[in-house]
């Protein structure tokens, strides 16, 4: 194997198993084949270019982070804004900007502006899942449907969200909003 080819399966499988991912997540998130992944993680296959943008998009990395010899690991990691994985929707624009395990949760960095007019319930994310929120601009309401409350840039709000919780910008303008989210492992 050569050295483009164990760079790529280095780091696809070490950027998956960081998210807490099984192969059958990465393929749902990124569309490429499970069988295709096997064989990338093994150094087997040579991913097309859009395969590995595909993967990137759904490991939060560029082409380039994923074809390049693992950094050391005292490098700072900077994300330049509007990366990551897209998640916008009607009501929210942002992104995946970064996940990681710690011990048996996953933690995941959201950049998100909410969009004015719109309201969103997102879906509980398990028992133990909490999200902290930083807001950045504007103002919002979030939390559980029945305690949300509303918070104003510059202000930090945290909240249990393993039930449906709410994200809303309000007084008219859209919101920007950082968000650190914590789901501890269910099957622990």
């Amino acid at each position: 194997m050569d050295d483009l080819t164990a760079n790529v399966a280095d780091n696809i499988k070490r950027l998956r198993q960081a998210r807490g991912l099984s192969l059958a997540q990465l393929s749902a998130r990124s569309g490429v084949a499970k069988s295709t992944l096997s064989q990338i993680e093994a150094g087997s296959a040579n991913p097309t270019l859009g395969t590995l943008t595909a993967l990137g998009g759904a490991l939060s990395s560029s082409v380039p982070e994923l074809i390049t010899a693992a950094a050391a690991s005292r490098e700072v990691l900077v994300v330049p804004r509007g990366s990551g994985t897209d998640i916008s929707d009607d009501a929210i624009a942002g992104f995946l900007v970064q996940s990681t395990t710690v011990q048996a949760s996953l933690l995941e960095f959201h950049s998100l502006t909410l969009k004015r007019g719109h309201s969103e319930v997102s879906a509980g994310h398990g028992p133990g899942a909490r999200e902290h929120v930083l807001v950045v601009s504007g103002s919002a309401r979030l939390g559980p449907e029945e305690s949300s409350a509303v918070v104003s840039a510059g202000d930090y709000a945290t909240y249990p969200a393993d039930g449906p919780h709410v994200w809303q910008a309000v007084k008219g303008k859209p919101a920007a909003v950082w968000v650190v989210a914590l789901y501890p492992d269910r099957d622990a």
